[in-house]
């Protein structure tokens, strides 16, 4: 069993499962679950860019927080990938799009706003929003899909090689006791290919499961996602003002 988030184990690197197959187990019931008003929500991309000749760019296509589908191709180059993304957004019509600025990504965002698309430009090395917390934003993001697929509120696609890198993946803790999500380097030593397939998923799913625009309920407070920044505390309670 993984320790606790409370009880930190400084740089002993733990299972992403948190014991043995324990998010297999909720990925297993996520598989084709059936949400509430799923059909009437908007779609949601998040968009993952390959970095080198074997890793595949990567699709997730999301109804709310349902997972539909991730699509993957390789061996495109900057622009076919932008041209592919232009192309599905004209199809689909999502009412968001989040690609992953780093590397080469920048410039496929470049390119899908030159071509007059609205694009949330996201780099998951930059702090998170609870830095206390998570050592990053990539770390941050997975753990918000980690603790939605435990409480039952997302659905996901059969698909195995998708199971496959979410159960695989692995987090540790840095010094400071901020969980920490290997990185994709090592993740893909580890499986033999890059996990492009749950790094676009957990882009797709901050915009599902975030407010129109940029902003989202994040451990009691409402963040800009975009720019990273909790802007206040959110509460229901008649005595503690919610600004």
């Amino acid at each position: 069993m993984a320790a606790a988030i409370r009880d930190p184990i400084p740089g002993v690197p733990v299972n992403w499962s948190a014991g043995e197959g324990a998010v297999a187990v909720h990925m297993g019931g996520a598989v084709e679950r059936t949400l509430e008003d799923a059909e009437d929500a908007s779609l949601s991309f998040g968009v993952d860019v390959a970095r080198f000749g074997a890793d595949k760019s990567a699709l997730a296509v999301w109804q709310g927080k349902s997972l539909l589908s991730v699509i993957t191709k390789d061996g495109l180059d900057t622009m076919a990938v932008s041209s592919w993304i232009s192309s599905e957004i004209h199809r689909q019509k999502p009412s968001r799009v989040r690609v992953d600025e780093i590397g080469i990504g920048a410039g496929v965002v470049d390119r899908l706003r030159q071509l007059r698309h609205e694009i949330e430009a996201v780099s998951v090395s930059r702090a998170a929003i609870k830095p206390e917390l998570f050592a990053n934003l990539r770390a941050e993001l997975h753990w918000a899909l980690r603790e939605a697929l435990e409480k039952g509120e997302v659905s996901l696609p059969g698909d195995e090689k998708l199971s496959a890198e979410f159960s695989s993946l692995r987090y540790s803790y840095s010094n400071s006791g901020q969980i920490v999500v290997e990185k994709k380097e090592q993740a893909k030593k580890r499986l033999g290919h890059s996990p492009d397939r749950s790094d676009a998923a957990i882009l797709g799913f901050a915009s599902a499961a975030s407010e129109p625009g940029r902003l989202a309920l994040v451990g009691g407070y409402v963040v800009d996602l975009v720019a990273g920044r909790r802007l206040r505390r959110f509460s229901m309670s008649l005595d503690e003002p919610s600004w």
